[in-house]
């Protein structure tokens, strides 16, 4: 498993492109911290995950927050320790970007846009 040791946030993880990019983190090893609007949602992919065998917590947020990012991220390095994949989905364009632009296009693996943000 490419990922095994990393943990990943992915924002929009509930549903379509993010639970996709959920489930792939998840498939490689990584323990994944699925973020929705809908805590719902975000539960349903995270108990998906773990009765696959990986490990995932789910966070109902609004990533344009800032109090609602800093709490996902505070729980998710409680929980997992340091995150060292990022994933923002097109579920999720109101997140804010990152200070640095990745290394590699939207379409890289889960394997090298955790090696882009670690």
């Amino acid at each position: 498993m490419r990922l095994a040791g990393k943990s990943a946030i992915v924002t929009g993880g509930a549903g379509g492109i993010g639970r996709a990019t959920s489930l792939a983190f998840a498939a490689e090893g990584a323990r994944v911290a699925v973020v929705d609007l809908q805590q719902e949602a975000a539960e349903a992919v995270a108990a998906e995950i773990r009765a696959a065998g990986g490990e995932a917590i789910a966070f109902g947020a609004d990533v344009s927050a800032e109090a609602d990012v800093g709490r996902v991220v505070a729980a998710t390095v409680e929980a997992f320790g340091a995150s060292t994949c990022r994933s923002t989905t097109p579920e999720s364009s109101a997140a804010p970007r990152p200070s640095r632009p990745p290394s590699r296009s939207g379409t890289a693996s889960s394997e090298s846009m955790c090696a882009a943000s670690s």
